[in-house]
């Protein structure tokens, strides 16, 4: 099965979360809820991510997707002569910049993403350049 690109997005966000100690390498499920239940589900059936359940002794649980081996070799690498245009690179300059300050906690407030073009933010999402993250 070869990926929509809808359902590579998802699996992007599952491969950033997957390096992430906090959630033990699992996409969460309050994460996830920016995605179309159906595609997690199709992912799920073909087998590129896994539904995993967690406890840690301290009562803490996380649920969630893992990206399973064939999710991996799903993810084509973005080729590294793709160059992004300056709207892109102004847009991850700012974004870089408000995640530096310890008043948005490391993330760019959404309210400062609305001054941006929709469509090169879209972009930047759809190639793994940024990842939404609701607290």
């Amino acid at each position: 099965m070869q990926p929509t690109t809808a359902q590579i997005s998802i699996l992007r966000a599952a491969a950033a979360f997957s390096t992430v100690q906090r959630y033990n390498g699992t996409l969460p499920k309050r994460q996830a809820l920016h995605y179309d239940k159906t595609q997690l589900a199709v992912l799920e059936d073909a087998g590129f991510l896994e539904r995993v359940k967690l406890s840690f002794p301290c009562g803490k649980g996380v649920e969630g997707w893992r990206l399973t081996d064939p999710g991996r070799l799903a993810l084509v690498p973005i080729p590294a002569d793709a160059d992004l245009e300056p709207e892109h690179l102004r847009i991850l300059s700012d974004v870089y910049h408000y995640s530096r300050l310890s008043h948005n906690r490391g993330m760019m407030p959404k309210e400062l993403a609305k001054d941006f073009d929709a469509d090169d933010v879209r972009d930047l999402f759809m190639h793994g350049y940024l990842l939404r993250i609701n607290l």
